[in-house]
């Protein structure tokens, strides 16, 4: 039995697409409501390094909501109906599906290299990382998700997905890892100093008294 002939059945196209449109709300959703949340603080409380940065986490995840997962929904119509899907819509797919996770990669890796920066040197941060930048480092994640999302086009969905796959999972891993271990021991050590500090005020009481 020849199986490229033969199209995948019908349940199982029918269940992808209620699993798409199920995801498609919940995503959009969500992750508008952070956008807005930060874009219409009154206060203007929540526009800090860090909220940027979530932010923009948001908006790669709103992008796979908004184009992924509507031309997956779109693509599981197709095969009901048993029409041809266009390879304009197969590379708009794969395209927004490639950026969006490698923008929300590099996002992840910069959240938590923040987070290190703000506990270990929270003088330098204050005064350093500052709105601005952060813009500007997000705006940067986006243009090199961009730039090497386009490489699918030349290797093809498969090598792509694979090095992307690898290559995203174990450099992420690595930078938290790295940044969580750091924090730990810059917590670890502060707590040691605040114990001795406050060993040494009780001895000092001890002694007045």
């Amino acid at each position: 039995m020849d199986c490229d002939t033969r199209g995948p059945p019908t349940y199982l196209s029918y269940f992808s697409m209620t699993i798409s449109l199920f995801l498609l709300c919940i995503t959009i959703l969500g992750n508008l409501f952070v956008l807005l949340a930060v874009y219409q603080d009154p206060h203007k409380e929540l526009r800090k390094p860090f909220t940027v940065l979530i932010a923009n986490l948001a908006l790669a995840d709103l992008t796979a909501g908004a184009i992924t997962e509507p031309m997956a929904a779109y693509f599981t119509i197709q095969e009901v109906r048993g029409s041809v899907v266009e390879d304009l819509a197969v590379y708009v797919t794969h395209l927004s599906y490639f950026m969006s996770c490698t923008s929300s990669v590099l996002t992840l890796g910069v959240l938590a290299i923040d987070r290190y920066l703000a506990i270990s040197y929270s003088l330098w941060y204050k005064s350093h990382v500052t709105l601005s930048l952060t813009m500007k480092i997000c705006m940067a994640a986006w243009i090199v998700s961009m730039l090497l999302s386009l490489a699918y086009i030349k290797i093809g969905f498969i090598n792509f997905a694979f090095v992307f796959a690898n290559t995203a999972v174990l450099s992420t891993t690595c930078v938290l890892v790295f940044a969580y271990y750091r924090i730990f021991r810059s917590l670890r050590i502060r707590t040691i100093q605040v114990g001795i500090l406050h060993e040494g005020g009780y001895q000092q009481c001890e002694r007045k008294k």
